[in-house]
């Protein structure tokens, strides 16, 4: 046993040793760290989306608490807030999440499509255009009770 503790602590022997240990662990990394990165930027991403759901909903709660104004200035009220709904993040991300992680995409797809339909529609008012808002608004509300059962969006 002394014989091979004393060959195998030699100074060739030992930074051989070494030298493999090392190898190992820089293909260990090559191999992991992609998969480790993708995931941290599907997490950032989804965050940042998530932020951007969670304001949408706060103006679409708002557009429907217009408890002080008059009932004739309450349309167009609600119109206007409907009218602030940002979508710049998701049109900024869409396509990064969908190729970093097909499979969180396609819930977002269907919720912000609906999100921009309301928008678009809200940018053109008429009385037609408020029923169908408060179908999409309704409609939209119970997606994204779906996907943040809680109410938060994590």
């Amino acid at each position: 046993m002394e014989t091979f503790l004393a060959e195998t602590l030699k100074a060739p022997v030992f930074w051989s040793a070494m030298s493999a240990i090392g190898t190992l662990l820089a293909v260990c990394i090559a191999i992991f760290l992609p998969s480790i990165q993708k995931h941290q930027r599907t997490k950032k991403i989804t965050k940042l989306v998530n932020t951007e759901l969670s304001e949408c909903m706060a103006n679409i709660i708002r557009s429907e608490n217009l408890n002080g104004l008059p009932d004739e200035a309450k349309p167009s009220a609600r119109i206007a807030f409907l009218q602030r709904i940002n979508l710049e993040i998701w049109e900024a991300h869409s396509h990064a999440l969908l190729a970093e992680s097909p499979d969180k995409f396609l819930p977002y797809r269907e919720i912000f499509g609906l999100l921009l339909h309301i928008k678009n529609t809200a940018n053109k008012p008429s009385a037609e255009v408020l029923e169908v808002l408060n179908y999409d608004v309704k409609s939209f509300k119970e997606k994204h009770e779906k996907m943040f059962p809680s109410g938060r969006n994590a």
